[in-house]
């Protein structure tokens, strides 16, 4: 039965349009558009079984819209008379839109089919001409809609704002008294920890030191950042983004007696402020909180804990020298979670570092059945009632990665593990064995954390080439067949693969990496869960490279329009 005839016929209030009719040649294709201009449909040469007619009637009363959509264009049938698309081949469909879609709006295709709307499996806006491209394997109808990106809000995202800038769970207790990162930080000057990624909100530091930084005497400022004793001021003053100092020591009140982190200090930057210094004017990581989603890619975890007591003085040379090796290859931006086995029961004997990941769009990343963490393996069950693997896995990272006093996955933890696979019984008893009695890590904490996480949505798309990205859109869903893992609308998907990176997954990532998803990457290199790709061109050649599926011998054209698609998301 048509569809023509199922949204309304002669007894609609707005009667169906015949807007184009037109013959159309398997072996040729053709591009056909209609009168108005407002609906273009494109036939590769080949896509079809035979010859046939191209048919587009504009719907006089289409089935609503779901509530999370905005309609910007009519509804068109579009209809193959007499022929089929073959499988495995793609038409695009274009439809002009009322209007081009403002942040957090994405401008996308729908649908019409038994089971009500849905998005076509591919979209691309083009702006110039505002036009909603579809690439679709027949006929149908079909709408342009623009979908708002979901962001929590409420009271539960500025508690959770506030836990994951200062909140510790006395893990100080690990940081400082294991690692002895208080000792560290009560010698180091500003500029070295500048130079390791640390930020510093400009909002919390003291007026004499603002007053310095902003002054004339160029001397002054280069003794402040050559002064631990500022540093020490900052941490203080809460300034540091995401280290809590400690200084309890009432005969010494300006020496650190212990420090702790937040997640704040990977996942949080400050916007940059220029001083003018010796060497001229210089931008410098001090400034208002930056509270967008974008990890802290400066931010060398390894670096500074090499520098810490807990490894200088480790008595075995060898052993010393391997480790200092192992933390500072880490670089910025890369942690692994999997070390530390004096606290941390997850620690796999491997070196595994792992890029920091952005923390946007996870409301609608949860509604595609994302999975979180490198590995994947915490997930949302929510057919079962367990929408809250982000505040699980948050529950981990706190206890078992940070050190806080937590008690994840054991009678007294704060959630239910959100886990993909169950863990082995050996690692169970290490993980009972880490909790701390009592559990200081309350549920609804996770939960309003896991709110602040969900405010985020990736940024509007800019600064990309039109027609290369359009090109690499339709490679994206056609030869290249990066679709095949990155299917849904935030381009992520189920796939769990070990085959991607030329480096195979080892100890705790064996089991395989995650399809992460694509929007915003422009903004996230280096790229991979190893961060082994700096460029998405370089993304790209990896899976040509490595991962079945993918056609090993895309062009240096098609690479580079594949790469400006992933841009442009």
């Amino acid at each position: 039965m048509s569809l023509l005839t199922a949204c309304g016929g002669s007894s609609s209030a707005r009667p169906n349009v015949l807007l184009l009719a037109e013959p159309v040649s398997a072996l040729e294709g053709g591009v056909f558009t209609t009168a108005d201009e407002q609906v273009t449909v494109d036939i590769p040469p080949g896509a079809l079984e035979n010859d046939g007619i191209v048919r587009v009637v504009r719907a006089g009363r289409p089935p609503a819209q779901p509530a999370n959509l905005m309609a910007v264009s009519a509804a068109y049938d579009v209809q193959l008379l007499n022929t089929t698309v073959l499988e495995g081949e793609r038409i695009a469909v274009e439809i002009r839109a009322a209007a081009a879609p403002e942040h957090p709006q994405i401008a996308e295709m729908m649908r019409f089919g038994a089971d009500g709307w849905a998005r076509t499996r591919g979209s691309f806006f083009r702006a110039s001409m505002q036009r909603t491209i579809a690439l679709t394997d027949g006929q149908g109808l079909y709408q342009a809609v623009h979908r708002t990106l979901q962001s929590a809000s409420g009271d539960g995202v500025a508690r959770g704002e506030q836990i994951f800038l200062y909140e510790t769970y006395e893990n100080e207790d690990i940081w400082g008294g294991v690692l002895g990162l208080h000792e560290l930080l009560n010698g180091l000057d500003p500029a070295t920890a500048v130079g390791v990624g640390v930020q510093v909100d400009l909002a919390r530091v003291p007026q004499p030191i603002v007053d310095v930084l902003v002054g004339d005497d160029l001397a002054a400022k280069d003794e402040a950042l050559a002064d631990p004793a500022v540093t020490r001021a900052l941490l203080k003053a809460d300034a540091v983004v995401g280290v809590r100092g400690f200084f309890d020591d009432p005969e010494n009140e300006d020496m650190l007696t212990s420090a702790g982190i937040t997640c704040a200090l990977c996942h949080v930057n400050v916007e940059p402020t220029e001083f003018e210094l010796t060497g001229g004017p210089t931008l410098l990581p001090v400034g208002p909180l930056a509270l967008d989603g974008l990890p802290n890619f400066a931010m060398n975890t390894g670096a500074i804990i090499s520098l810490t007591p807990f490894v200088q003085a480790m008595e075995d040379d060898e052993m010393r020298d391997a480790l200092i090796a192992a933390l500072q290859g880490w670089g910025p931006g890369r942690h692994d979670v999997r070390a530390f086995g004096a606290f941390n029961p997850l620690d796999d004997d491997v070196d595994n570092p792992t890029t920091f990941p952005p923390l946007w769009n996870f409301l609608d990343l949860r509604d595609q059945g994302y999975a979180y963490n490198w590995d994947g393996e915490f997930i949302n069950d929510i057919e079962g009632g367990l929408p809250n693997g982000l505040a699980s896995q948050a529950e981990a990272v706190y206890h078992l990665v940070m050190g806080g006093k937590g008690a994840f996955g054991t009678e007294t933890g704060s959630l239910p593990p959100h886990l993909r696979t169950a863990p082995s019984e050996e690692l169970l008893a290490a993980i009972a064995a880490a909790a701390n009695t009592p559990n200081l890590i309350p549920a609804q904490d996770l939960l309003d954390v896991q709110d602040w996480q969900r405010s985020f949505t990736s940024p509007a798309p800019a600064g990309f080439d039109e027609a290369l990205a359009e090109d690499g859109f339709r490679l994206f869903y056609g030869r290249a067949n990066c679709g095949g893992c990155h299917g849904s609308a935030e381009f992520t998907g189920p796939v769990i693969t070990a085959s991607i990176t030329d480096e195979t997954p080892m100890g705790g990532l064996a089991g395989g990496i995650k399809t992460p998803g694509l929007r915003g990457v422009r903004l996230t290199a280096p790229y991979f869960h190893d961060g082994s790709a700096a460029t998405l061109e370089e993304v790209v050649e990896t899976y040509a490279r490595n991962l079945a599926g993918v056609p090993d011998d895309l062009s240096e054209a098609e690479i580079m329009a594949v790469a400006e698609f992933m841009r442009s998301l």
